[in-house]
């Protein structure tokens, strides 16, 4: 890999995922002499991004070496998701790292007043922030659904008035800053790969299970850059050719229609309206106003129903996980769902996904659940963002 024509660019992602780091081990990772990196270097540091940090934790004595770092506060990004349940917006610096959350209602399901709603919020975090707009680089957006992410343009997600909308033009032309959308599944997805270090394999796959279920795999295809193969919409995998009907596509037996958030939730309304008994009555007596949350305390407290339900949840999720892991043997799998945050229910789920997966080796493949966090999809857009607008440049 060598520094031609894209090696600021190249700099730049180095520096961006390893930093604080020395010169000699950028010229080693990027295959250049030192005198180019030198070179490079002073660029940036000219341009007020790039500072020299003492080296940590060395144990030479005299002169201590001397690494290379972004300036945090030189630029900023800001990341949004417009979620199910509520919209989350973040401003983060250079380094990724968050300076200002914040969480809003839901976005509005109309287009032009979702557009209004969304860039007034966005001007209320830059002024609470006190940050410089000059110093904003871009905006990210994550969205559930079909996302054209290089034309900006929603194909098809459940709020029917966004579809073939081009949200990044239109939000653009609001703020006066370059946007980029991008699935939040997807988003999450790119948090891991940009921002956790602990993550060093070649490709993985990620499994979100939320209002909808999505997996996303990641490929590295080169020393820094990823790829995002696929749309990653296994919710709309057929697990029943005359099952359940799919809320979002219309087509029957999805596993959407069986193991989203939505789909169990619609389960146990449906039975509660049917004279049902259940603790969900105690926990929420209003069958439109509970959440997973309610029925996750239920099924703690051995409720019946949704013991049944999340079973049945818990099965579908596993074979498809078990599908997924079939074809494509990711070597790590990372699992993210708050429905699976209960110790009983990962037991669960794994068991099936050992029962069947051919070959089943925990040597093979490592499945990695990690701790849900509301504000993931949102700092991985704002690190698509940077990705984007300022180390791609």
């Amino acid at each position: 890999m060598k520094m031609k024509r894209n090696s600021m660019q190249l700099l730049k992602a180095a520096i961006y995922k390893y930093g604080p780091t020395s010169r000699s081990r950028l010229a080693e990772l990027l295959e250049v002499t030192p005198p180019t990196i030198t070179n490079n270097i002073s660029a940036l540091m000219a341009e007020g991004l790039v500072e020299e940090v003492s080296s940590a934790g060395s144990k030479c004595l005299g002169r201590k070496p001397i690494d290379v770092d972004y300036i945090a506060n030189a630029r900023h990004v800001l990341g949004i998701e417009l979620g199910p349940y509520f919209t989350i917006l973040v401003i983060c610096d250079l380094k990724g790292q968050v300076v200002l959350k914040k969480k809003c209602d839901i976005a509005p399901m109309e287009y032009e007043k979702m557009l209004t709603a969304v860039s007034g919020w966005i001007g209320e975090l830059i002024q609470e922030s006190g940050i410089p707009v000059d110093s904003f680089i871009g905006i990210g957006v994550a969205v559930p659904g079909f996302i054209e992410s290089d034309s900006g343009t929603i194909r098809q997600c459940y709020r029917a008035s966004w579809n073939g909308k081009n949200m990044s033009k239109d939000l653009s032309g609001l703020l006066d800053l370059p946007v980029i959308l991008v699935n939040n599944a997807q988003a999450r997805a790119i948090h891991v790969d940009l921002l956790d270090a602990s993550v060093t394999t070649d490709m993985f796959a990620y499994f979100y299970v939320s209002h909808g279920i999505a997996c996303p795999l990641i490929i590295k295809n080169g020393l820094l850059s990823s790829e995002i193969l696929g749309a990653g919409e296994v919710g709309h995998m057929t697990m029943d050719q005359n099952g359940r009907q799919c809320d979002v596509c219309g087509k029957l037996g999805c596993l959407e229609a069986y193991a989203s958030e939505r789909a169990i939730s619609k389960r146990c309304q449906e039975a509660m309206e049917l004279g049902v008994s259940t603790a969900l009555q105690d926990l929420s007596p209003d069958a439109s106003h509970f959440n997973i949350k309610d029925i996750l305390k239920a099924q703690a407290l051995g409720d019946q129903l949704a013991c049944r339900v999340m079973n049945d949840a818990i099965m579908y999720l596993g074979l498809a996980m078990a599908n997924i892991i079939n074809f494509i043997s990711p070597p790590l799998f990372i699992i993210d769902s708050y429905m699976l945050k209960p110790e009983q229910n990962r037991r669960q789920l794994l068991a099936v996904i050992s029962k069947n997966v051919y070959s089943f080796s925990n040597n093979d493949i490592d499945i990695r659940f990690i701790e849900y966090d509301s504000y993931t999809s949102a700092v991985g857009a704002a690190a698509h963002a940077l990705e984007r607008f300022f180390i791609d440049l």
